[in-house]
């Protein structure tokens, strides 16, 4: 007998931020505002496993997450640059003072209360740099983070100017942040488990009509490498959720927590084969 999984066990960690076309991404938030839960255990410095390598050719970087207090990260992102130096007491001469940025800190703050009990998450991998805005909830005693990228910056050959004009603004002017979920296991102070929604299972029981949800399918334009090693473009379609964050609640208390309707496998043969999480250690 059959039954349906659709939380996607993760083979390898690089499936979410290297090839994440497996998720299901959506318009609207996964939570509402009476979900959300601040979880302060999952505050600090996170690595992602170390991953093998048999090819002396590259070396696969290992990545890592920072998580903060979005109104912390706030506050250093008005504040830290302006510190005064231990020996250059007066370093706030180039903007109009301290009382300028604090003021410009509390409109932020002002600006994004609905973001106060939410985290900013800065991922890093190899020369990439991507901060989400990660929105904490709880269903069903389940602890679930709602992802949205808010920034993406590329770190090679120390590029960290914030100065210089910007190319691709045309290119940006088309891309509307989306939602991604992630269900969380926190099994002690030093790991935690990911894992996230099979785009491909859900797409196929929504076309079998065995769940309803508000959704549409779209064509996304995607970089691949094919066997001459040279680079072109391909296509492929992808599952946009559509509903309103309160039938994507209803959606997510229906499965949070039991497994067997999350499963499609028969019971001799594993339709992943060994089943892993993406899980990430203290550092």
């Amino acid at each position: 007998m059959k039954r349906i999984k659709f939380w996607l066990a993760i083979i390898g960690a690089t499936l979410f931020f290297n090839s994440c076309s497996n998720i299901v991404i959506s318009y609207n938030p996964f939570y509402t505002k009476d979900v959300v839960y601040f979880e302060p255990r999952l505050i600090g410095n996170w690595m992602e496993p170390e991953l093998v390598n048999d090819d002396e050719d590259y070396e696969i970087p290992r990545g890592s997450w920072e998580v903060q207090k979005f109104k912390d990260f706030l506050f250093n992102y008005h504040v830290n640059p302006y510190v005064p130096l231990e020996h250059n007491k007066d370093n706030f001469k180039n903007i109009e003072g301290l009382d300028d940025v604090l003021f410009r800190y509390k409109k932020d703050l002002e600006e994004h209360e609905h973001y106060k009990n939410a985290y900013a998450i800065i991922h890093r991998k190899g020369e990439t740099s991507t901060i989400f805005i990660g929105t904490p909830f709880n269903i069903e005693n389940q602890l679930f983070i709602d992802l949205m990228p808010i920034y993406q910056r590329d770190c090679s050959n120390n590029n960290y100017s914030e100065d210089k004009p910007d190319s691709n603004l045309f290119f940006k002017a088309h891309i509307v942040a989306t939602h991604s979920l992630i269900r969380l296991k926190i099994k002690s102070n030093n790991m935690v488990y990911l894992n996230f929604i099979d785009e491909r299972q859900l797409s196929d029981l929504i076309d079998a009509h065995k769940i309803k949800i508000s959704h549409q399918k779209a064509t996304n334009a995607y970089d691949y490498v094919n066997a001459t090693t040279s680079f072109g473009m391909g296509y492929e379609d992808y599952l946009l959720l559509t509903a309103r964050s309160e039938e994507l609640v209803k959606f997510i208390k229906k499965y949070a927590k039991d497994d067997d309707k999350w499963i499609k496998y028969s019971e001799k043969e594993d339709f992943w084969g060994i089943l892993h999480y993406l899980y990430l250690t203290r550092d």
